[in-house]
């Protein structure tokens, strides 16, 4: 089996036998991403290549026959799709669509039509979307990891099951975002306002979430450790079952916010003020909850403190 890394290899065997690369495609786990950063493509007929989730970065596909539809799946950052014949011509729109975020965020933002383009899958993963008009765009399952989207207007944006791991969205403003099940690992949401964002299943190891506002956002089964909520804002959060081990909550403020069956061991409260904050049936094992201000805290049925 060829080695993802083994760019060489696969590019030899894509020029000589398309079935061969698909079947060897196909033994890989999914998604693995295939380096062809680079690769000269140019006027080849790749209408039955698998070409989703390879890297495609600087790649030539000038005059190339392709499916639209696995192109989209790819990193296509600085690659040359001039005069490509596409055997799926209803995907072209989608495929234009990236191809303007990686070149000119503006171009996409004149582009874009009807209230909801779907770039499902899309991988963008390190692109600088700033100012990018992302409203109501499906981005579910897409590739943002190490995406820059700290100016770009992601109201209502689907980003269910989305890589979003170190992503950038410091100083943004996000509201009825769809962020349920997503990887949100090393993302930085740094004084960002987050209002009915959903955030269920999300998974948010390392976090950064310093002098947030968290108003209203669904956290059901949420987890990750060491997420950093100081000096954060919470009102009317109800995390249910959720995981959030070391949190540190240090100079956070909570209005109506109510711990069920959440596992707080280790998490840091200290220097924290609380209106109406509950805890039922929460894991508060190593917990430090010193120093807190404002009206105490109900514990009702928690273990460890």
């Amino acid at each position: 089996m060829l080695s993802p890394q083994d760019k060489d290899a696969w590019l030899e065997l894509l020029r000589r036998d398309v079935g061969a690369f698909n079947a060897q495609r196909n033994a890989l786990p999914h998604p693995t991403r295939i380096d062809l950063r680079g690769a000269d493509l140019a006027g080849l007929d790749l209408g039955l290549a698998m070409l989703g989730w390879c890297d495609l970065t600087g790649a030539r596909l000038a005059g190339a026959r392709v499916r639209a539809l696995a192109l989209v799946k790819s990193r296509l950052q600085g690659a040359d799709l001039t005069d490509i014949e596409v055997i799926d011509p209803e995907q072209r729109e989608r495929l234009e669509l990236i191809r303007c975020l990686w070149n000119d965020v503006s171009l996409f933002n004149a582009r874009r039509r009807g209230p909801c383009p779907n770039l499902i899958s899309a991988d963008l993963s390190g692109a600088d979307l700033g100012g990018a008009n992302l409203g109501s765009v499906v981005l579910d399952r897409a590739n943002l990891e190490g995406a820059d989207l700290s100016r770009a207007d992601l109201a209502e944006t689907a980003l269910a099951d989305a890589n979003l791991e170190r992503a950038r969205f410091a100083g943004n403003a996000l509201k009825a975002t769809d962020m349920r099940r997503s990887r949100l690992a090393g993302a930085d949401f740094t004084g960002v306002k987050l209002k009915f964002v959903r955030l269920d299943c999300a998974h948010l190891d390392g976090a950064n979430f310093e002098r947030a506002v968290l108003d209203t956002c669904p956290m059901q089964d949420a987890e990750g450790r060491g997420v950093s909520f100081r000096a954060a804002t919470w009102r009317s959060i109800f995390p249910i079952c959720a995981s959030l081990p070391e949190a540190d909550f240090s100079g956070a403020s909570f209005e109506r916010v109510r711990f069920t069956e959440t596992r707080l061991r280790g998490a840091r409260f200290a220097g924290a003020s609380a209106r109406g904050l509950i805890f039922r049936r929460a894991d508060l094992e190593g917990a430090d909850l010193e120093g807190m201000t404002g009206e105490p805290p109900t514990f009702e049925d928690v273990v460890g403190y």
